[in-house]
């Protein structure tokens, strides 16, 4: 992540510690380009326009950027700019796993971008060339390690650029690759939804799954619990519950729009919801096996207001600064 680099402007050419970049061929142009720039999506885009640089949905906060077509260097230039890695721990380790997320438009005939892995210092090997638009794309490649290598560096490689477009990069990450699914689960959860005000669907629904040979740990329901916000409609829904319920004994539900109908206030329907979940707060998280369940919901919704009509989310600072 690119987010801990001090950045007061805005725009630095300063990485993170211990990686580093370099670039040649460049003696004109806009200094704030010349390489590797650290910047956000909202002030990449006010300095330079949107032009399909906001479809980098990957990239979260800031993160490294070639602007190539706002730097303007004059035609006699050709900018080769790299980013490395500091050296990395890998000591001990077979295989490894390198991952990030890109967003990357081509330039003209000529202009490329490579992906490079070097290990103990030594010369980095290709894992990756764009030659074409390749629009916020997650990454992931898995690497045999030489016998006896204890570091590698990573190299993004911005080549032969002159009025050619863009280059993004973001959550770059060395991990143990993902293995081969087990043959048992780790945890079995049940999902459900869409209950809105059918409590013998309901109860259904729930005997069908409570009858399942792999007994679930957890049932999450997805949303829309009952059809409007009424108390009358959750009375229904709690008896039914009430009724037949779930073996696991442990819940975690979502805010659907249906639970936030109603002529009442968006204020009522919110602590209904939260008193009948358990919650404290519309957001939640509960550990079932081992395996985290994340619920993140709308803070406010008012069919009164909006007829009905979206958005339906609203979704505060503090939920957000929660979720990161």
């Amino acid at each position: 992540s690119f987010d801990g680099v001090d950045n007061p402007a805005h725009f630095t050419h300063d990485l993170p510690e211990g990686w580093s970049q370099d670039v040649d061929g460049v003696t004109s142009g806009e200094a704030r380009w010349n390489g590797w720039t650290v910047s956000d999506v909202r002030h990449w885009t006010w300095a330079a326009g949107t032009d399909e640089r906001h479809f980098f949905t990957q990239g979260h906060d800031q993160f490294a950027i070639i602007d190539s077509k706002q730097q303007r260097l004059a035609e006699r230039d050709s900018m080769d700019a790299r980013m490395t890695t500091e050296p990395i721990d890998i000591a001990g380790q077979s295989k490894v796993a390198l991952e990030f997320d890109q967003h990357y438009r081509q330039g003209k005939k000529g202009q490329t971008a490579l992906v490079a892995v070097g290990f103990d210092g030594g010369k980095p090997e290709v894992v990756d060339r764009l030659t074409s638009d390749r629009y916020s794309s997650h990454e992931y490649f898995e690497l045999d390690v030489p016998e006896g290598a204890k570091t590698m560096q990573v190299t993004f490689s911005y080549l032969g650029g002159n009025d050619d477009y863009w280059w993004a990069v973001d959550n770059v990450a060395v991990r143990a690759p993902f293995t081969q699914a087990a043959e048992k689960p780790n945890t079995v959860i049940d999902v459900i939804s869409d209950t809105q005000d059918d409590p013998e669907d309901f109860k259904l629904a729930v005997r069908r799954l409570n009858a399942m040979p792999e007994k679930a740990s957890a049932l999450v329901i997805n949303g829309d619990l009952v059809d409007n916000g009424s108390q009358e409609q959750w009375d229904k829904f709690l008896a039914a519950r009430k009724e037949v319920p779930h073996d696991s004994g442990v819940e975690l539900w979502t805010i659907g729009n249906h639970e936030m109908y109603g002529k009442e206030s968006s204020e009522v329907h919110m602590q209904r919801f939260l008193k009948y979940s358990g919650q404290d707060k519309p957001w939640n998280e509960v550990v079932v096996d081992g395996t985290p369940l994340i619920s993140i919901n709308t803070e406010y919704y008012s069919d009164i207001d909006r007829g009905g009509k979206e958005p339906f989310q609203r979704i505060s600072a503090e939920q957000l600064k929660w979720l990161d």
